[in-house]
């Protein structure tokens, strides 16, 4: 909007001085005075829609920042939930337990709309990664089907694993990243994508 809005305070200028210079022909009036007068003006006015352009801007970041917030406390309105439960014991029974005290999730269907990404083993090695990621895949294209809207990610991996998920994840549905707090249960850390 700015761009135009110079090209128009420059066509305005080349007009306002044509028009100044023939005035001040036939009315006897310094030219170099009246054109000074006309581009005091022209700069007042050009003022104007630079402030609403700046106004918008600032309107349209709160606006932005509102709907990021509101990300973090809206469930969606077909959420899924995705478990990867990489070594050891299985989180899911604690994951569900912790959704069904949430205020979005007391209809839940849990049975169709939890998804696990489960290896059991203590040690994981780089040979079982490329197996897990397949597994993350197959299961991220069975929420894609169920046309999920939020991707509820409850994640216990090795860090180089937990990479890998959220670049499987990147550029999928909104997915809100859950974090165990020690003693206290799971707490939203906001979306994964910023």
């Amino acid at each position: 909007m700015i761009v135009p809005v110079s090209v128009l305070t420059v066509l305005l200028t080349i007009l306002a001085s044509a028009g100044a210079y023939m005035w001040s022909q036939k009315a006897g009036v310094n030219f170099w005075e009246a054109l000074a007068n006309i581009g005091t003006m022209l700069g007042i006015l050009s003022f104007v829609p630079l402030v609403y352009a700046i106004w918008e801007y600032i309107r349209f970041r709160r606006r932005e920042e509102k709907e990021r917030k509101l990300i973090h406390i809206q469930p969606g309105m077909k959420p899924a939930v995705l478990i990867v439960d990489i070594g050891g014991v299985g989180i899911r029974n604690e994951v569900e337990a912790f959704l069904r005290q949430q205020e979005g999730f007391k209809d839940f269907d849990f049975d169709s709309r939890v998804f696990v990404v489960h290896r059991d083993k203590k040690q994981i090695t780089d040979n079982d990664v490329d197996g897990i990621i397949e597994d993350l895949e197959e299961q991220v294209g069975v929420i894609r089907s169920k046309a999920a809207d939020k991707i509820h990610l409850f994640i216990k991996a090795p860090l180089p694993i937990a990479l890998m998920v959220g670049e499987v994840l990147s550029n999928q549905t909104p997915t809100l990243v859950y974090h165990k707090q020690q003693n206290q249960g799971y707490e939203n850390w906001g979306a994964l994508h910023r």
